[in-house]
């Protein structure tokens, strides 16, 4: 059987010590290979033989980690104020989770918690606060602008990461008369 990944590298051993060099023999009609990957992200993985072939998905995720780390932007950075009643004017807060290590790997499934620290706005977070990273390590919240303007850069947004380093990033938004 010959086996091969789209992405990273095999190996014949389970520490991946070992590259995977040519076919493997068949026993009880499996065989056994391993594959490895330095970064996170989906490989195909084949299976050639006698003529027959098929693939496979496998997807790789950098783990949370204690040196795991958080950036947040706001965007837009400036809103307007709503009026009573009105939700229309809103900013995307965009936090991104790392692994921390030297390739700097976005985290997939990291918890991130989204709370205000500073609104003169009266403004309000969307639900749910806490939202799970996706695969490209990012978690999203809106922000709702209340109906009162705030100082240059006044509202004040912290992302933070459950578990791991619990590492935190704030991000600064202005909230403008209309």
């Amino acid at each position: 059987v010959v086996i091969s990944s789209s992405r990273g590298s095999m190996y014949s051993d389970a520490s991946c010590t070992l590259p995977l060099s040519g076919a493997l023999a068949l026993s009880g009609g499996a065989a056994n290979a391993y594959v490895s990957a330095s970064g996170p992200g989906v490989a195909t993985l084949t299976a050639t033989a006698s003529g027959q072939t098929t693939q496979t998905s496998l997807e790789f995720v950098a783990p949370l980690t204690g040196l795991a780390t958080i950036t947040v932007q706001a965007d837009p950075a400036v809103i307007g104020a709503n009026v009573a009643g009105s939700t229309s004017q809103q900013a995307t807060l965009r936090a991104v989770v790392r692994d921390g290590t030297a390739q700097n790997n976005v985290v997939k499934n990291a918890s991130v918690a989204f709370s205000i620290l500073t609104d003169p706005s009266g403004g309000f977070l969307t639900q749910p606060a806490v939202v799970l990273s996706g695969a490209d390590g990012a978690a999203t919240v809106s922000f709702v602008a209340g109906s009162n303007p705030s100082a240059l850069n006044g509202v004040q947004i912290q992302a933070r990461i459950i578990g791991g380093s619990g590492a935190s990033a704030v991000a600064s938004l202005t909230v403008a008369q209309k």
